[in-house]
């Protein structure tokens, strides 16, 4: 068990070490959620606290991301092919969310 454990710690501390595009778009990302919310939480919690689970579902989007990060970074080993792949997602996710930001 003390095998598995080192391993698993060894993987996790190379993972972060990687620098790749999921990173790059969804620790801002997550970051930006935490101070918008922090700044805006009168906002968000009036009423029935609707803001407050949007910001949770916003930031569990984040989080969703660095889980497919963490995933692919042991699935895929070369870094080239790993960033193109995680470049398309988030091409992709752009995409599909921009209709959405430009109505706002």
């Amino acid at each position: 068990m003390l095998y598995a454990y080192r391993i698993l710690e060894a993987s996790m501390s190379t993972h972060f070490k990687r620098i790749t595009v999921l990173k790059i778009c969804s620790i801002p990302y997550l970051i930006a959620i935490i101070v918008y919310s922090a700044v805006n939480w009168t906002t968000l919690s009036q009423g029935e606290g609707w803001g407050v689970i949007a910001m949770v579902g916003a930031f569990s989007f984040g989080l969703v991301a660095m889980i497919l990060d963490l995933a692919l970074s042991w699935l895929i080993k070369s870094s080239t092919w790993l960033n193109a792949i995680e470049l398309i997602i988030v091409i992709l996710v752009l995409i599909e969310i921009y209709p959405h930001i430009s109505a706002l």
